[in-house]
């Protein structure tokens, strides 16, 4: 799909009517082409499903460059949630997390940082992992009554 679009606000909002929410720990990434021929990922969105009350971890796999090439940061990873409806432990090596849900569903996310120059310096490399509150089972049951009525 080819659609010319004026700002980068204007991108985002189309691609979040109409690209999202992507189901079930998918990567999902958008790239700009400026008429000069530069090309840049503006968003990227990974997605997982959690249950509410649920607690979820994870390791960072491979870092990549680029072209796909395996590579490292420098140091340890570091991770912010971006709200309070999940609270995100790091674990004692620094290369994952422990993501627990509370009790709301809905759409929650977190960052992911780390330096990637590979050098003296720092430059801070950031991807957000969205979660997809989801309800548990149901452990209680609601009937809904209607008017009473006389018996016929």
């Amino acid at each position: 799909m080819r659609v010319v679009l004026d700002s980068i606000e204007e991108i985002d909002a189309f691609v979040e009517r109409w690209a999202m929410p992507v189901p079930n720990a998918t990567r999902f990434a958008y790239s700009v082409r400026l008429s000069d021929g530069t090309q840049f990922t503006c968003k990227e969105w990974i997605m997982q499903d959690l249950t509410v009350g649920k607690q979820i971890s994870f390791t960072m796999g491979t870092p990549q460059d680029k072209f796909g090439n395996p590579t490292t940061v420098d140091g340890v990873y570091t991770f912010m949630a971006n709200d309070s409806s999940i609270t995100i432990t790091p674990n004692d090596t620094g290369d994952g997390a422990t993501v627990l849900a509370g009790g709301t569903v809905g759409i929650a996310s977190f960052d992911i940082s780390a330096d990637v120059d590979r050098g003296e310096g720092v430059r801070a490399h950031t991807e957000t992992v969205q979660l997809n509150l989801v309800s548990g089972e149901a452990v209680a049951f609601v009937p809904q009554f209607g008017p009473e009525s006389d018996p016929v």
